[in-house]
């Protein structure tokens, strides 16, 4: 649903403003995409009326709602996840959402909205980081993993779990994402700094397609390192469906023997609701 909601909500702020530079040709050719300039444009334009004041309050309070909805759903909630996950002993999730909300006023976001071209700048620069991203998890999960994941390791923090690597990192994956970010990082901080990366042109070429260049370079790292120093567990998975996930043409191994489907399941749900254990011993 947040995704869904980010798209119809940016598609009716382009609407709007397209039409708004129509219908308030006070505005001199600008166009208001920030609202609060919207606002002030149709207050402007009805000459400070009751009825303009009335809809730029609602207008406020609507804005208002959607900032808190968008603030919690999008950062506070995911900055919590990533906090709880990094330091359970210290955080859970509604504390980190609450050190990132004071945290912010440190990086001044208000900053991003003196200008358009300042804002895009910021969201533009997503994708030299994200593109990197993305590649580690495509190469490591469809081409080396060939989407087979053992579950219950993911939730095992100790050395037991197969996706241990070295100290609880996987090395190749931050050795790869450097590779596919520092490629188009210098056109990015040029660009940020002078407002266009065209002095130097070959940096403004790789910046323009950072996204599926670093995505690209990642996969390509991350394969070679792989190959260097091969990913431990490729196409482990779990003996059984504990979490329900097993599709119906899959093979299911149950203490070495291969079982059906549906007596996988019950099997998992005997082991959870009773305590049989495989050798078939209730645990009470």
């Amino acid at each position: 649903m947040v995704p869904m909601g980010t798209i119809v909500v940016a598609l009716i702020g382009i609407i709007c403003t397209s039409c708004a530079a129509q219908l308030f040709p006070e505005q001199e050719g600008t166009l208001p995409w920030a609202p609060y300039d919207l606002l002030s444009a149709l207050q402007t334009h009805y000459n400070n009326s009751h009825r303009s004041r009335a809809a730029v309050a609602f207008g406020i309070l609507s804005f208002l709602i959607a900032q808190f909805g968008m603030v919690v759903a999008n950062n506070g909630v995911s900055a919590g996840i990533d906090l709880s996950s990094l330091f359970p002993r210290f955080f859970n999730i509604r504390r980190g959402m609450l050190l990132m909300s004071a945290l912010a006023f440190i990086v001044q976001p208000w900053q991003l909205l003196n200008g358009a071209s300042k804002f895009l700048t910021v969201l533009g620069g997503y994708g030299v980081f994200l593109g990197p991203m993305t590649g580690v998890m495509f190469a490591d999960y469809f081409i080396l993993r060939n989407r087979a994941i053992k579950l219950t390791d993911l939730y095992e923090h100790s050395s037991k779990s197969i996706y241990w690597n070295w100290k609880g990192m996987n090395w190749r994956a931050a050795i790869a994402w450097a590779v596919g970010v520092w490629i188009t990082l210098p056109g990015f901080a040029e660009f940020v700094q002078h407002g266009s990366s065209q002095q130097t042109k070959g940096w403004s070429e790789l910046y323009d397609i950072s996204y599926p260049l670093g995505l690209s370079l990642t996969m390509l790292t991350y394969w070679a390192l792989h190959k260097l120093s091969p990913v431990q567990g490729l196409g482990a998975v779990d003996d059984l469906d504990y979490f329900g996930t097993f599709g119906p043409t899959e093979s299911h191994v149950y203490d070495g023997e291969d079982v059906d489907v549906e007596i996988a399941r019950v099997a998992v749900g005997m082991e959870k609701s009773t305590g049989i254990d495989k050798e078939g011993n209730f645990d009470l």
